[in-house]
């Protein structure tokens, strides 16, 4: 009795670890070949995709280099895209409001990678004059996409310091959309964005910035319009080393999105920064390099849904 029930033991302990090893084995089977099938489609379909996604965002007024989020700064990417308290070279020629605080001409550069695809990338190039007793010019140029789907940005800037405390900028903007096959739809449109900063204290100033007041329409199918973009920001010197930074940001066509920061600097010429944005949801969080004539700053944000994005941008002050 004994020998038959170990018997029964045994196969029911085969019948059943055959039926584990057989639906393990189809289902690592279909992994590899999803697996395969993305590798092997990926580089034939991801033109297509980049150019199929970039008609339907541009038609949402979401393309993922929209006009009204192309600042460059590496500095604001890891602070999760807050930008209007900032006053920084990278984040001035964005918002205006802080160009009175540039005192020597500078160029920079700056490249963003979003999601770590090659052709959803943006490049940026800038310069700002300073003339004395008149204010501070500035020249700014974007380009996000590929030889499909394009969107290139160009303004002009200027900005002047009012006092000790108070900053305030305008800039007019060119705005490129380009898509293969050139009849498709290409644009050309003109707005412009303006910037302030106050400070009430040396610990303690605000900023803000509006982009596209006008809410430029981009095509008369559905009244289709580049969304107005406005941002109220706050910094604070919680200690000499450590800073706080809040905004609020809305896009005339999105939930309000509300934003956190914080940036430690330490050994003199190191920063640490972290972040976070809701609306999306997005964390950051990045490092950067200040000497007296250079900054070299790097972010990163994880998006909650679409994935990891780096960027990198780097000023010289002659």
């Amino acid at each position: 009795m004994f020998f038959d029930l170990r018997k029964e033991i045994f196969l029911y302990l085969q019948i059943h670890l055959q039926y584990f090893a057989c639906t393990f084995l189809r289902y690592f089977s279909y992994l590899c070949y999803r697996y395969f099938i993305r590798i092997c489609c990926r580089k034939i379909m991801k033109q297509k995709l980049l150019l199929f996604f970039g008609i339907c965002f541009c038609n949402l007024g979401l393309a993922f280099g929209q006009f009204e989020g192309r600042s460059f700064s590496a500095r604001s990417f890891a602070l999760s895209s807050i930008l209007s308290p900032l006053d920084d070279f990278a984040s001035a020629v964005s918002n205006q409001g802080a160009l009175g605080e540039i005192q020597q001409v500078t160029v920079g550069i700056g490249i963003a990678n979003r999601y770590l695809t090659a052709e959803l990338s943006d490049k940026a190039l800038a310069v700002a004059v300073p003339v004395k007793d008149i204010g501070v010019f500035s020249a700014v140029y974007n380009h996000f996409g590929n030889e499909l789907y394009s969107e290139q940005f160009a303004g002009l800037a200027y900005g002047r310091k009012f006092g000790k405390n108070f900053s305030v900028g305008l800039q007019f903007d060119y705005l490129f959309t380009y898509f293969q096959p050139e009849d498709l739809r290409n644009q050309n449109l003109f707005t412009f964005e303006l910037g302030m900063q106050y400070h009430f204290t040396k610990e303690f100033w605000l900023g803000f910035h509006l982009f596209n007041p006008i809410s430029i329409q981009r095509d008369s199918y559905e009244d289709e319009r580049i969304p107005a973009v406005f941002q109220l920001g706050a910094g604070y010197n919680i200690l000499q080393d450590l800073t706080a930074f809040a905004e609020v940001e809305k896009n005339i066509v999105e939930n309000l999105s509300l934003k956190f920061g914080l940036e430690y600097r330490f050994l003199s010429i190191l920063s640490a920064r972290l972040a976070y944005a809701s609306q999306p949801s997005v964390y950051s969080f990045g490092i950067g390099i200040a000497q007296e004539q250079w900054t070299i700053d790097a972010g990163f944000q994880i998006h909650s849904y679409l994935g990891f994005c780096p960027a990198i941008s780097g000023c010289y002050k002659f």
